[in-house]
């Protein structure tokens, strides 16, 4: 049994990263580091990568640029140098044509990404309180 608070936990320091990096106040080189972070922490307490990063549906898993057309990763199980580079590249499983490209990996894309339906995903944005948005 995973436990989901973890992660849960973690989508909202995701989140502000997010909304602070969108606002240019951080580099995205931290930005990036500290969402990688996030995405490791989860196993601190067996949760689920994808819920730390639950709220990055509108953004590329790897350049963090919003609001592109994207497309989701398959099963990268069969072959360990790719998961091994998209462990080291990818923060999320979702990535626009770009960095698809640049990572060689077209023959993984599963399917483009339905925004709208990961959005619902997305618990934090429906569970705000006054405290979490400091």
């Amino acid at each position: 049994m995973s436990c989901h608070n973890i992660g849960h936990g973690l989508n909202e320091v995701v989140r502000k990263v997010l909304v602070e990096y969108d606002a240019g106040l951080i580099p995205y080189e931290s930005a990036f580091r500290i969402l990688q972070q996030c995405t490791k922490s989860v196993h601190r307490c067996d949760g689920n990568e994808y819920e730390a990063t639950a709220c990055m549906y509108e953004h590329c898993g790897r350049c963090l640029r919003k609001g592109l057309p994207m497309f989701q990763l398959g099963i990268l199980y069969n072959d360990p140098a790719v998961l091994d580079l998209v462990r080291k590249e990818v923060v999320s499983y979702h990535l626009c044509q770009d960095c698809i490209d640049k990572l060689g990996i077209q023959e993984f894309i599963d399917s483009p990404w339905d925004v709208a339906e990961r959005a619902r995903y997305d618990y934090g944005a429906t569970r705000r309180t006054a405290f979490q948005d400091e």
